[in-house]
């Protein structure tokens, strides 16, 4: 798989989208109402899910051992969930309708703080006291999607292992069949919530992982790649067919990664889009709360890009960039499902 790819750009434009979608639809400002219907956070973590099926299976044909693989999967994702779900703490903390003392003291605090260690955000997904105004009161809501990221990093070594036994093709073909019908089943049944977990998120990542095993006929026919995956999510989007999206999204994403030609842009400073997608909920509740969207809008986004910016950055100098090996930073092996929505 070729070292020179999009990624990097790829995964900080996602991660942009879905903080400007939950700023919309969050902050309830009508000014921002065409941001809703122009750009979706769901396509935007469905391409997440895409780049993740794509690396972590190569990060995994790369680990000489299974422990060196876990290892390499903790030292991406955990330093930034931790420092995010600190500055949830402290946010709180400092908001808080209770006081300092009282909201360290309360069980609610202790439950928020269980669950998210178990990036199980949704048992307990509120602070006490916390955006109590706010139309939704959760504090960092995008986090739903790390636990399907962490569930990515224990199902590879199955997938592995079945590929090898009963043969790559049949089985990739297999599980994503599966994907759909769970998926297509449950939305059927009203039960959306349900719907959009594993392994109703799975299509997306084994499109990824196809891309990588087959990555020599991915290359070769070009063409025909981008016919499929422009028509796909064309038709799958425009007429709401699950079947079709599933197919067209994961391959236009991979699709604009390696066969346009690699720019990097801001990312050749950093890699930044995992701290702007675990970062931006609390920090756009924050602004709601203080009614800086309802005085000036407008006014208000650029300031919330400048923040969200900063924290990111903040993010990977000063925590993520030193738990990752410095050639696997430039040789852009870096990747977050991530996360997030």
């Amino acid at each position: 798989m070729q070292r020179e790819n999009n990624f990097d750009l790829l995964r900080l434009v996602l991660a942009w989208v879905v903080v400007l979608v939950h700023t919309a639809d969050l902050s309830l400002a009508p000014q921002f109402a065409p941001i809703s219907r122009l750009l979706s956070s769901r396509m935007a973590v469905e391409g997440f899910f895409a780049i993740s099926g794509c690396l972590i299976v190569a990060s995994w044909d790369r680990s000489r051992t299974v422990s060196g693989y876990f290892r390499r999967r903790a030292q991406r994702i955990l330093p930034g969930y931790w420092f995010a779900f600190l500055y949830t703490i402290v946010l709180g903390a400092a908001v808080s309708i209770l006081p300092p003392a009282r909201f360290l003291a309360t069980s609610a605090t202790w439950k928020y703080i269980a669950a998210n260690l178990a990036f199980a955000n949704f048992l307990h997904p509120g602070l006490p006291g916390v955006f109590p105004h706010n139309d939704l009161s959760a504090v960092n809501g995008a986090l739903w999607t790390l636990k399907i990221e962490v569930m990515f990093y224990l199902f590879v070594p199955v997938l592995i292992g079945c590929c090898r036994r009963i043969g790559t093709a049949w089985t990739l073909a297999s599980c994503f069949l599966l994907s759909l019908v769970y998926r297509m089943v449950l939305e059927g049944g009203g039960h959306h919530t349900l719907a959009v977990q594993l392994p109703g998120q799975l299509s997306f990542f084994l499109v990824g992982a196809g891309v990588y095993f087959y990555f020599g006929w991915f290359q070769q026919h070009s063409h025909l790649v981008w016919a499929v995956a422009l028509v796909s999510t064309g038709l799958g989007c425009g007429f709401g067919f699950f079947p079709l999206r599933a197919l067209g999204v994961p391959l236009l994403v991979l699709a604009i990664a390696f066969l346009l030609p690699a720019v990097r842009g801001v990312t050749r400073f950093g890699d930044f889009s995992y701290g702007t997608y675990v970062l931006h909920f609390p920090t756009v509740q924050l602004f709601i709360s203080l009614g800086f969207f309802s005085r000036s809008p407008w006014l208000a986004l650029c300031a919330l890009v400048f923040t969200v910016g900063l924290l990111a950055a903040f993010s990977w100098y000063a925590v993520e960039r030193h738990f990752l090996r410095p050639s696997r930073v430039r040789q852009q092996e870096t990747e977050v499902a991530a996360a997030v929505a």
